[in-house]
């Protein structure tokens, strides 16, 4: 019998295992390529989710990922009152994701390749599921610009 009691003690043991934390599986640090592929300047917005594509959306925010060696990353972004705020990743592989450790321990995000410009990026619950309904898509900002620039011409 699997009641509520049993569940949530199983949670409560999890947690405890796991010093409390967000579970995390076993990923192996991405290779040179991969990391230094997120590098470079990049436009974030609201990754589109569907039934909403209609739906208008701010201006995209910048955002500067600079590649540190290894597995390693800094993300900069730049918040709503113009303050910049930079975050120290371990870039991670698992399957067709890449999940983001924080260097800190603070926390952890997965990104995910759209395309060869694109990528989304969603932050992980306690259980280690990425949310991607609420996700993050940026686009590099070369890649913006040539599709900024197609709109135009197309008009």
């Amino acid at each position: 019998m699997n009641t509520m009691a049993q569940r949530i003690g199983i949670t409560a043991l999890g947690f405890a295992l796991w010093g409390g934390g967000a579970l995390r599986a076993d990923a192996k640090n991405a290779s040179e390529a991969d990391t230094q592929w997120f590098a470079g300047e990049w436009q974030a917005g609201p990754a589109p989710v569907e039934g909403y594509e209609t739906i208008i959306v701010a201006e995209p925010t910048p955002v500067t990922i600079r590649y540190e060696g290894g597995a390693r990353i800094d993300r900069t972004s730049t918040l709503r009152n113009g303050q910049h705020v930079t975050v120290a990743f371990v870039v991670k592989h698992f399957g067709k994701n890449y999940p983001w450790w924080t260097v800190d321990g603070s926390g952890s995000l997965v990104a995910r390749k759209v395309d060869e410009n694109t990528f989304d990026l969603a932050s992980v619950g306690p259980m280690g599921k990425a949310d991607w309904d609420h996700a993050s898509r940026h686009t590099r900002v070369t890649a913006a610009a040539d599709v900024a620039a197609e709109t135009e011409v197309g008009r």
